[in-house]
């Protein structure tokens, strides 16, 4: 400067001493300033006053660069957050909605049959040792599922002791199992046959609970029993075990039982009892409800309409899946009711 001060490079301003009218800008060493004639008066003698406002702008736009980072930095961690948490959303939406028909997914059955004569249970001791078998393959790791282990227990227990038949496939379970009397009763060849495809209806219906057991699982007796048995015949006679005059027979039947017993028509009655000791059994009204569904609703085959009702049932709860499938629920009972009647 003319007044002998130092600057840094970059720096402008007025200069000192005589030349004290004039703006200056240091560049690499060099000090470049206006022409400009400068008074003689008591400016040529002021002291250095180093311009630093270049200095304070260069420092604020520092630091509003910074803010700015800092502030896209949060935002991009959020936007993280974000897709992390939809990603886990997506992920349960996923597992809750999962279609069993085509996910892949495959559980071992165990077939558990004994003989007997005529339709009775298994004696305590027999229950025990099955009870044992069924819960270490349900669960490797017993002590792990100490909660669900006792449930299935005592379900196994009660179960073999006072049914015939039954399957189950529980949530946090890594397998099913069916238990068949072996029983001498045989309506057409393979009847047997056809209670296994009646029971793996039921660890197929269960598996959508199983894997989602947050949802929805309730269901009227005759429509668990009723699509069972349904599947079971339309099984079995694929297999050429037995025909459509079985078939048709049985509809006529148990038709002419309903009509017998009038109250039985309305499906809301005993709607959750299995009801095995009524008039008109739960499966026996149940396979009549769901053949006039697939003959007069239902356009898909029977495996695609099931897989549709389960994953409604366990979203939307059964009134609702139904729903979906033959219209206004209280319009249906009625129209099921005329139908007994022709």
């Amino acid at each position: 400067m003319s007044g002998g001060e130092l600057v840094d490079n970059g720096w402008a301003g007025k200069d000192t001493g005589s030349n004290y009218c004039n703006q200056c800008r240091c560049t690499n060493g060099d000090l470049s300033c206006t022409e400009m004639a400068c008074l003689v008066n008591d400016s040529s003698v002021k002291t250095f006053a180093q311009d630093t406002s270049w200095q304070d702008d260069s420092k604020s736009k520092s630091e509003n660069e910074r803010r700015k980072k800092d502030e896209e930095e949060s935002k991009r961690a959020e936007e993280e957050r974000k897709e992390e948490e939809r990603k886990k959303n997506e992920a349960e939406r996923k597992r809750d909605e999962l279609d069993i028909t085509t996910s892949g997914i495959k559980v071992p059955v165990y077939i558990l049959l004994w003989e007997v004569e005529g339709e009775k249970g298994l004696d305590k001791k027999s229950a025990e040792i099955l009870k044992d078998f069924i819960i270490s393959k349900f669960f490797p790791n017993p002590s792990a599922d100490d909660g669900m282990v006792k449930h299935v227990t005592e379900d196994i227990i009660n179960k073999v002791q006072r049914e015939t038949i039954t399957a189950d496939y529980y949530s946090e379970s890594c397998a099913a199992a069916m238990f068949i009397a072996a029983t001498n009763v045989l309506d057409f060849k393979n009847y047997l046959g056809k209670i296994v495809f009646h029971e793996f209806h039921h660890v197929w219906d269960s598996s959508f609970y199983a894997n989602s057991p947050r949802g929805d699982r309730e269901n009227p007796a005759w429509m668990i029993e009723g699509m069972a048995e349904y599947d079971g015949l339309i099984k079995s006679m694929a297999m050429n075990w037995t025909n459509q005059n079985y078939f048709n027979t049985e509809i006529s039947n148990i038709k002419s039982k309903l009509i017998s017993n009038p109250s039985y028509i309305d499906i809301d009655k005993d709607i959750f009892s299995f009801c095995d000791r009524c008039p008109v059994s739960s499966i026996e009204r149940g396979i009549v409800v769901i053949d006039y569904i697939m003959s007069n609703y239902v356009e898909t085959d029977f495996d695609t309409f099931a897989n549709k009702y389960y994953l409604n049932l366990n979203k939307f709860g059964w009134k609702k899946a139904l729903s979906n499938a033959v219209g206004d629920y209280a319009v249906f009972k009625n129209s099921f009711k005329q139908y007994v009647f022709n």
